[in-house]
């Protein structure tokens, strides 16, 4: 896919968000980075510091941690969303994370260095940041508040119904770890759903 029109695939999402002069938006698109990802590769690996955001144009990424040699799915992010390890961007520290692509990609890189030069450059952009940083916080918030107030399959059908086409791009393992139960335990809430 060309770049550049990827590029303004993300800058059209950029000004849906927020009013950007023609200045900065060139800005943008010169500071921004394209970047093709196989099946499998790491947008984010663990033990590195998070210094951008990235924009899914295409594909799907979990982003997963290591808990007693075992890999724990925390969140999944699909087209049209803002990828990152958030923590680790924000505060400049090492990340647990990691982010990996679950089918060939597409994304658009946003620097921090970046992100910063156009809050300087017109503080319209922080709005950016804070749709990005909230919209994250939400997300963690209801992932907590699902996982003390819902059962394994009530859960299961909520991710289900907020992305539909999860089945067919995400692997029930995956899912399974994400949802805090055994493949197996998926399978049977599967089974369930379907009678």
């Amino acid at each position: 896919m060309d770049h550049g029109h990827i590029i303004e695939q993300t800058k059209s999402v950029v000004t849906s968000i927020i009013k950007a002069s023609d200045p900065e938006l060139h800005y943008f698109r010169q500071n921004v980075r394209v970047h093709q990802m196989a099946k499998s590769d790491l947008l984010v690996r663990e033990g590195e510091t998070c210094n951008s955001i990235f924009f899914v144009n295409s594909g799907v990424f979990r982003s997963f941690l290591w808990a007693d040699d075992v890999e724990v799915n925390t969140e999944f992010f699909f087209e049209n969303s803002f990828a990152g390890a958030f923590t680790s961007f924000l505060l400049e520290r090492k990340t647990v994370l990691n982010i990996q692509a679950l089918e060939e990609a597409t994304v658009t890189e946003i620097p921090k260095a970046t992100l910063e030069a156009l809050y300087q450059r017109d503080p319209a952009w922080y709005a950016l940041g804070k749709y990005i940083f909230e919209r994250e916080f939400i997300k963690k918030c209801q992932r907590e508040s699902d996982f003390l107030k819902l059962s394994a399959k009530e859960r299961y059908l909520s991710l289900v119904q907020q992305h539909p086409q999860i089945e067919e791009r995400i692997p029930g393992y995956h899912i399974a770890s994400f949802l805090g139960i055994k493949p197996e335990s998926l399978s049977r809430i599967r089974s369930g759903r379907l009678t």
